[in-house]
């Protein structure tokens, strides 16, 4: 089972580092904030998220995510990447303890996604 959840978080890892490449034109710096936080107004809705997310509260902050998004804006496409690409960075642990799993972040990336219209580049199947 352990092996199946890191295979799982490697999956999501390896995907949003190939569409940040494929919708951006750059790959994500683990050490620094996303570019749209230093530059933008995005910034304060970003850490707003983040700091759901390490308060446990992970279900609220998606909700709040995809009720705002706009994929057809870059920046709110890179505000969700991100913002996913954060949840999945926790532990199983701390996931499950908040009612959240791996495989929900999955949906979540794989949905924000398609509904940008990059899904055709990764996805074929019928999910």
């Amino acid at each position: 089972m352990e092996y199946r959840k890191n295979t799982l978080k490697s999956g999501i890892r390896n995907t949003v580092r190939m569409i940040a490449v494929i919708a951006f034109g750059a790959g994500q710096d683990k050490k620094k904030l996303p570019k749209f936080v230093e530059n933008s107004a995005e910034d304060s809705f970003y850490l707003k998220l983040i700091d759901m997310i390490d308060a446990g509260e992970i279900c609220e902050a998606e909700n709040q995510l995809l009720q705002k998004l706009q994929v057809s804006n870059t920046a709110d496409l890179k505000v969700a990447i991100d913002v996913y690409a954060y949840m999945n960075e926790k532990e199983d642990e701390f996931l499950e303890e908040n009612n959240f799993s791996r495989q929900e972040i999955e949906w979540g990336i794989k949905q924000v996604i398609r509904d940008s219209g990059y899904g055709y580049l990764i996805w074929q199947d019928n999910e």
